[in-house]
């Protein structure tokens, strides 16, 4: 059985090693390189040079020419199955699709027939059609072995930023404690003024936009990771997972998903003031222990992610 998982977003980023913060791409070529005959096919640019015998490169003229209803056969070939992130669309193939919703109450196409969700409680897709099925899987990630790491900073934070991320609460409050914390990621140009004006560059550092690398040796050295959101999120984000499997510490708020997830005074807490951050981080987050964080990552690691989406692949093959 040949699958193919399409990447129609030319602006998303499927190599290995993005600089990117996230994203379905990532996660795509995750499952192209752990299953067998799984290929993942991308606008060239997408994968930044990061191409191997898994990869299929297309042109913009393709992509555009696939949303706009060209039949698969003739641009990929014969599949068994075609896996997509775009729930408005539908694809021109009579082989079976996999639509992939990846955001929070979006609405889904009424000819879909399929349709994979990482968390269907909090997704809330707004599903027009009886005949849309539904199928969960596990949104996972590469998971390193647990190792202890030296902790040197107090707190860092790698997102896009925007006003409902609420980085500027953040970093004033590490200002204002004399706590030390790092931010690193891009900057929405209508929240820029209002976040770069709480960086202190002493207690509160911006360091731009970070290599995967960077990211990674940064995840190592932080004691607490920040994601304090004013809007609920249907998952944890990619970035929270990774730096749980690098040790850190979650501190977020009650939004969404994540008092499910976040066990207070476990792997992790979830304040609602500037004081119960001061008193988490300053505190209390010496008590908690590097491979109870670890372990908290380990619910959506790579293998589980591969034998959920596998066992949903089986069932919709079986059923078309």
């Amino acid at each position: 059985m040949k699958i193919l998982l399409l990447e129609l977003n030319s602006s998303e980023t499927c190599a290995r090693k993005p600089s990117r913060y996230g994203g379905s791409g990532r996660t795509l070529r995750c499952l192209a390189e752990n299953i067998d005959n799984c290929y993942l096919a991308a606008e060239e640019s997408c994968f930044e040079g990061d191409i191997n015998e898994k990869c299929i490169c297309l042109k913009r003229n393709d992509i555009e020419s696939i949303k706009n209803g060209t039949n698969l056969y003739y641009l990929l070939g014969n599949c068994d199955l075609f896996v997509y992130a775009n729930p408005l669309l539908v694809l021109n193939t009579e082989k079976p699709q996999l639509c992939w919703s990846v955001g929070a109450n979006e609405n889904i196409n009424p000819n879909i027939k399929n349709l994979l969700l990482h968390n269907p409680k909090w997704q809330s897709p707004r599903i027009q059609s009886p005949n849309t099925k539904v199928h969960e899987f596990v949104l996972g990630i590469d998971i390193p072995p647990f190792e202890e790491y030296k902790k040197s900073i107090d707190v860092f934070q790698c997102s896009n930023h925007y006003s409902a991320i609420n980085s500027h609460w953040v970093a004033n409050w590490c200002v204002k404690h004399k706590i030390k914390g790092v931010f690193a990621g891009p900057i929405d140009i209508n929240y820029k003024q209002t976040f770069l004006n709480e960086i202190d560059y002493n207690y509160a550092t911006y360091i731009g936009q970070i290599d995967e690398d960077e990211k990674i040796r940064l995840m190592k050295m932080a004691r607490c990771y920040t994601s304090i959101i004013a809007y609920p999120i249907n998952g944890p984000q990619l970035s929270i997972k990774q730096a749980w499997s690098y040790n850190c510490i979650i501190v977020s708020t009650e939004m969404g998903i994540m008092p499910e997830v976040v066990k207070h005074g476990e792997n992790g807490f979830i304040i609602h003031s500037e004081d119960e951050f001061v008193d988490a981080v300053k505190a209390h987050s010496w008590e908690i222990n590097q491979k109870d964080c670890w372990g908290a990552s380990l619910r959506w690691s790579a293998p589980r992610m591969v034998e959920s989406f596998k066992k949903v692949v089986e069932g919709v093959v079986k059923e078309n």
